[in-house]
């Protein structure tokens, strides 16, 4: 029987469309006009990426975030635009050759930076806290459209299954 500060069972699953944008490097300094410490990052997509990212958990999720001490999963599979050069040419322009079919995308960016900028972003939204994130695979994967397939859960014990 579960107890009343622990929320029911719920999974959210949905599609981000676009270049994911990995959470890189940050730089800070003091502003010499205002004087306050600013901290800018050196991807230069991720405020537009992860904008997107926290406007759809927003419309999917629902519900307050979860609290301290509610564990969560999450599960991410990104989708990446293949290189040119997977596919043929002339009569066979558009399809992948057969020598690329089962290659997945080992390069930039790197899965873990990726992970970061999506658990960034679904702080204050799904989740107090990004180290509430306590089980989920993460994947990189080519297809035909860019972006995040994103699947939020409440994390069972792994112990007692509850």
């Amino acid at each position: 029987m579960p107890t009343p500060d622990v929320p029911p069972p719920r999974v959210v699953e949905f599609f981000v469309p676009g270049r994911s944008a990995p959470k890189g490097s940050t730089g800070s300094f003091r502003s010499a006009s205002t004087g306050r410490i600013v901290t800018l990052t050196d991807s230069k997509h991720l405020p537009l990426w992860a904008a997107s990212v926290r406007l759809a958990a927003f419309q999917h999720w629902g519900r307050p975030p979860a609290e301290k001490g509610i564990a969560i999963r999450l599960d991410l599979r990104f989708i990446v635009a293949r290189p040119k050069y997977h596919y043929g040419t002339g009569q066979n322009a558009g399809r992948v050759k057969k020598s690329y079919l089962a290659i997945l995308p080992t390069g930039d960016p790197d899965r873990d930076k990726l992970l970061r900028a999506i658990q960034d972003a679904l702080e204050g939204v799904v989740y107090r806290n990004d180290s509430q994130v306590t089980h989920g695979p993460t994947c990189k994967m080519y297809g035909p459209e860019p972006g995040v397939h994103i699947r939020i859960s409440y994390a069972k014990d792994t112990v007692t299954g509850e």
